[in-house]
């Protein structure tokens, strides 16, 4: 599907498009969203993450300094198993 008419190269679609088919989205060739560098507005786009989290991630990481690994980032409020495993592949340190 991906560069047909119907459905463009968009990171929007190939990040759904990954989620639906359990693919890891490093394979689309989408970027990551490096938890030590993102705006918050990078953060929002990732599943699970409005303003708050990403609000919260942003002062988690002016408090404790970069994350170490990306499973640092359960240590915030409101992001557990089931937040992370939603994310896991499309983040990195």
């Amino acid at each position: 599907m991906r560069g047909s008419a119907k459905f463009p190269d968009r990171p929007e679609y190939v990040r759904i498009t990954a989620a639906i088919r359990d693919e890891p989205i490093a394979s689309s060739g989408s970027s990551l969203v490096n938890l030590n560098t993102a705006t918050k507005e990078e953060l929002m786009s990732l599943p699970g993450i409005g303003e708050t989290r990403a609000e919260a991630v942003l002062r988690y990481r002016q408090q404790q300094g970069p994350f170490q690994s990306i499973e640092e980032i359960m240590q915030i409020r409101g992001i557990k198993e089931s937040v992370f495993a939603s994310i896991r592949d499309l983040i990195t340190v």
